[in-house]
């Protein structure tokens, strides 16, 4: 589908929210862009995304082109100005996407804009845009969680999401015990119920109850493990990556050890 400039519209008062004016400037004489502004004083354009719009539109018509339009978004939007607010480049990417997939384009990871399947209806849109990190928010998930995976699941990278995540656990039990070991052997050594470094608070690990309640723990921590944090998982199919289910699942689950871990105690550190 060719560009018109209803998209052009559109996307320019996205960008727009990202940019100065003074940016504006120096970028419209960087790319050789004819400033509407600058060449008509008396009458200067009164928003940023219509300066933005009317260069745009002028550049892709004297070019016959719509790469004008694409440099524009690229330019706005490269990564490296939003270094120190992932959030924000997240939520932009976001934003430009969801118009400019209804024309065959996107703008990837790396910040440039790529050729995608074309989104023909608004549910598709609306199901193409809505990531992991939103569908999520009524389950509560621990802040802990939500750090290690953040871009994976603003992406819909289940299974990177889900890896990063489970990974998580094992480094906050590091944290809490000062300890250098990984995986199952990080686990067992933490929570073993002859020598603990962790335990549950008010937990003696005395009456069956309690170790009910601590082992319930330990093996919570090595089923995340072996489940998620091995990446050849999948191919054995103990969980689809792609589904989105599995990952809410996954993610409950890992959410949950962080909330367990929360009422633990440190009672042995590690010497290393």
């Amino acid at each position: 589908m060719n560009i018109d400039h209803k998209i052009i519209e559109e996307i320019s008062k996205i960008v727009a929210e990202y940019v100065t004016g003074s940016e504006i400037t120096r970028l419209f004489s960087r790319l050789d862009y004819y400033d509407y502004d600058l060449h008509n004083p008396i009458t200067r354009l009164s928003t940023k995304w219509k300066r933005l719009n009317h260069a745009i539109i002028e550049k892709c018509n004297k070019e016959k082109s719509a790469s004008p339009f694409f440099r524009i978004i690229e330019e706005i939007l490269n990564p490296i100005y939003f270094q120190d607010d992932q959030e924000t480049w997240w939520e932009a990417k976001r934003k430009v996407n969801f118009p400019l997939r209804f024309y065959g384009f996107e703008i990837d990871d790396s910040g440039k804009i790529i050729k995608t399947r074309e989104t023909k209806t608004y549910s598709e849109a609306v199901s193409r845009s809505q990531n992991l990190l939103e569908k999520i928010e009524q389950y509560k998930i621990h802040k802990n969680v939500i750090k290690f995976c953040k871009p994976e699941l603003l992406e819909k990278n289940y299974f990177h999401a889900i890896h990063e995540a489970s990974k998580s656990t094992l480094n906050r039990i590091r944290d809490m015990n000062n300890s250098l070991a990984d995986g199952a052997r990080l686990i067992e050594l933490s929570f073993s119920t002859k020598n603990p470094s962790l335990i549950i608070k008010g937990n003696r690990i005395q009456s069956e109850k309690e170790r009910n309640e601590y082992n319930a723990l330990k093996h919570l921590l090595l089923t995340i493990n072996f489940f998620y944090r091995n990446t050849t998982a999948h191919e054995v199919k103990i969980y689809n990556p792609k589904n989105e289910t599995d990952a809410i699942t996954a993610l409950i689950l890992i959410s949950k050890a962080h909330y367990l871990l929360d009422n633990c105690e440190c009672v042995r550190y590690f010497e290393n």
